[in-house]
C-alpha cells in the first residue's frame, strides 16, 4: 500500500479561467450555441417537411444531449480529481480520471509555469515538474486554477524552486 501524501493541491473549484482563456471559451461557446441550434432547426425542418422519422430526430437529440454531458461531466472530473502532490520521495499528479503518474523527487530539478496556446487561440497556464536535465517529467494544464498557496507550500516541503510566471498573471 502506496503511504498518504504529505502535501497534495487540487484545483479550486471556484477559480476562475483568466481572461484571455475565458473571452476564447465565450467565443467558442456561443459557436458552439449557434450550430448546434442551426442543426437541431434543420433536423426538426427535415422532419416536418422531409418526411424523415420522428425517432430519428429523437436518437439525434439523444445523441447530442449525450456528448454535452460528456464533457461537462470530464469539466467536473477535473475539478473533483486533478492535483499535483507531494509524498516521501516522489512528486505526482493526477489527471481527471484519477490515474496518477510519479517522478522520483531526487530528480526534480524545479516547477516551471508556463502558458501554451491550445489550437492557436486559447491561452492555458501549465505547470511543467521539470527534470534535472532541464526537459518536462510531467505536466498539468488549467495550472493557474490550483488552490491558492497551494503550490508555493508543495515547492517549500519539496525543497525545489518555482520559476517562471503565465502570461496572463
Amino acid at each position: 500500500m502506496t503511504p498518504e501524501p504529505k502535501v497534495i493541491v487540487r484545483l479550486d473549484p471556484g477559480a476562475r479561467m483568466s481572461g484571455p482563456a475565458r473571452a476564447a471559451a465565450r467565443k467558442v461557446s456561443k459557436a458552439a450555441l449557434y450550430g448546434g441550434t442551426v442543426v437541431l432547426l434543420a433536423a426538426i425542418a427535415r422532419t416536418i417537411w422531409g418526411g424523415e422519422r420522428v425517432d430519428f430526430l429523437l436518437a439525434s437529440v439523444a445523441v447530442g444531449l449525450l456528448v454535452v454531458s460528456s464533457l461537462l461531466l470530464y469539466a467536473q472530473l477535473r475539478v473533483w480529481n486533478c492535483a499535483i502532490y507531494l509524498r516521501d520521495s516522489s512528486i505526482g499528479i493526477i489527471n481527471a480520471f484519477g490515474v496518477r503518474r510519479e517522478m522520483p523527487l531526487a530528480s526534480v530539478g524545479g516547477l516551471q509555469k508556463t502558458t501554451e496556446m491550445v489550437r492557436g487561440i486559447i491561452p492555458m497556464a501549465v505547470l511543467l515538474v521539470v527534470r534535472n536535465d532541464g526537459q518536462a517529467g510531467m505536466r498539468f494544464i488549467n495550472a493557474d486554477r490550483l488552490q491558492r498557496g497551494g503550490l508555493e507550500s508543495l515547492a517549500r516541503a519539496a525543497n525545489i524552486p518555482i520559476r517562471g510566471q503565465w502570461a496572463h498573471a
